[in-house]
């Protein structure tokens, strides 16, 4: 069923994953959806108790995961460590997919949050881009926008909030552009926020 989603994905997208794999495990009770190297391997562990028994569900953390699995090969970087920049927009992609594979959902179904932080982050985007000055093409704040368990120096912030962000951005940029994922899964990150800045203007 897996395999056959994501040929699905494949043939939509026109693009072929040629390298990592993905386990699916099922019975340690917890949520966790992660990517780790093992040996020289890109593996994503997906632990099913987070879909609940519903495809729509698997679904969208299939159509999410995917699309890393694509822009890692296309771009031939660490795109969750390069940059908060590169992470946002590589988690926007993922959670926009996710959208397009799984129309008629919420903001925050496709984040993977609750309806209360999606709302935050639309209210607080000016403050979160003040504290992202100057660092957006690094790594040094990566673990207040995707770290699960650390607290974020910018008080009030959710966890999750570099997902929020990155969708929002990637969201507005396709719906600017009328464009779907497949048209920018190997785009730079920094076009996205370069020509969302000229759109303002």
């Amino acid at each position: 069923m897996v395999l056959d989603k994501l040929k699905c994905f494949e043939n939509n997208v026109s693009n072929t994953i040629t390298g990592g794999k993905i386990f699916l495990i099922v019975g340690l009770d917890t949520t966790t959806i992660y990517s780790i190297k093992l040996g020289n391997k890109d593996v994503t562990v997906m632990l099913l108790e987070s879909t609940e028994g519903q495809e729509d569900k698997l679904d969208i953390l299939l159509a999410h995961e995917f699309t890393h699995f694509i822009r890692k090969q296309e771009l031939k970087k660490n795109i969750f460590e390069d940059s908060i920049g590169e992470r946002f927009i590589t988690e926007g992609i993922g959670c926009n997919y996710s959208r397009e594979i799984v129309p008629g959902k919420s903001d925050a179904e496709y984040c993977l949050v609750d309806q209360e932080k999606v709302e935050w982050v639309k209210n607080n985007i000016d403050k979160l881009q003040e504290h992202m000055i100057g660092e957006i093409d690094d790594s040094k704040l990566m673990s207040d926008f995707f770290s699960m368990n650390v607290d974020p120096n910018l008080i009030g912030m959710p966890i999750r909030t570099g997902y929020i962000y990155g969708y929002l951005k990637v969201k507005e940029y396709m719906e600017n552009y009328h464009l779907k994922v497949k048209d920018i899964l190997n785009i730079d990150w920094k076009k996205i926020f370069n020509d969302l800045d000229k759109v303002r203007r």
